[in-house]
């Protein structure tokens, strides 16, 4: 009986000793490595992210140094053309290209053009951006872009100088193009159908 008890004690004893090392393991082997792991996951995907975000900004880049430089941009500012606005309207350029609005400044800094896709105009956006061309100031060549938050939430911007094909100074103005972080743009953003999260 005594041999039986003392088998036991030692199946106990050696039954915690074992758990005590399995916990040991766990707690300064594994998490460890799990936390490096989840880490490097996070450091990847928020990299991914900023390679996307920057492709986006590319595009509302591209689209305001285009139009920056375009001829009609050019007269509208110039006074010789009044309907630039809506000649861009009906054509669903802003649409098709995924924009959300553009606008329009002379040189003077008064906003001469202001639309949406869909017309509806949203003073707070333009505002917020007006602040950030005039903050920044836009160079020939160089533009200015980024993130700006409004009161409409987040937006892409890019402002480019208007100015002739030949990108001659003076610029004589500034065309601004914005696209909104909606929940689909934020969707095509996501990081392997999952969006960032701390």
């Amino acid at each position: 009986m005594r041999l039986r008890i003392e088998g036991l004690r030692f199946i106990i004893v050696a039954a915690i000793g074992l758990f005590l090392l399995v916990a040991a393991v766990g707690r300064w082997v594994l998490l460890p490595a799990a936390d490096t792991t989840d880490e490097e996951d996070m450091r990847l995907r928020l990299a991914r992210l900023e390679s996307r975000l920057g492709q986006e900004l590319a595009e509302v880049k591209a689209f305001a140094h285009d139009y920056g430089a375009w001829s009609d941009t050019l007269e509208f500012v110039r006074g010789k053309l009044a309907n630039y606005a809506e000649i861009n309207q009906e054509g669903d350029y802003l649409r098709v290209a995924r924009m959300d609005m553009f606008g329009v400044w002379d040189a003077r800094g008064e906003l001469r053009a202001l639309t949406t896709p869909g017309g509806e105009v949203d003073g707070g956006v333009a505002e917020a951006l007006g602040r950030e061309v005039e903050r920044f100031g836009v160079q020939i060549g160089k533009g200015l872009s980024g993130l700006v938050r409004t009161p409409a939430g987040v937006v892409l911007f890019a402002a480019a100088a208007v100015t002739d094909e030949t990108f001659a100074p003076p610029a004589e103005g500034v065309f601004l193009v914005a696209r909104r972080l909606t929940p689909e743009l934020l969707a095509r953003l996501s990081v392997g159908g999952r969006m960032l999260r701390s």
